[in-house]
């Protein structure tokens, strides 16, 4: 999951880390996915999406902001899906 730390979308990407750990925990032990968080506003969202994926995900969650969104829809050939949770009017 790629989440803000720090800065104006801070306060909702705790609320959505709770939910998205809450879901996981209504899961039997042995279904649970491993979760990984990292930090939207220490490194760029391709660098966060690349670093994910060496590190074995399976999906990307995030980010929030759009500017980081935008970023990662100008990203080809992932090998691996991203739900962002933003949207952008337009791809250049």
């Amino acid at each position: 999951m790629l989440l803000p730390e720090s800065g104006r979308f801070a306060d909702a990407a705790k609320v959505v880390r709770a939910g998205i750990i809450t879901a996981r925990e209504a899961d039997p032990p042995r279904r649970r996915p491993q979760l990984r968080f990292y930090d939207s506003t220490a490194d760029s969202p391709t660098t966060l999406v690349r670093k994910a994926i060496m590190n074995g995900a399976d999906l990307v969650i995030g980010p929030l902001q759009k500017p980081a969104v935008g970023k990662l829809a100008r990203l080809t050939g992932l090998s691996i899906p991203v739900l962002a949770m933003n949207h952008v009017s337009a791809v250049p």
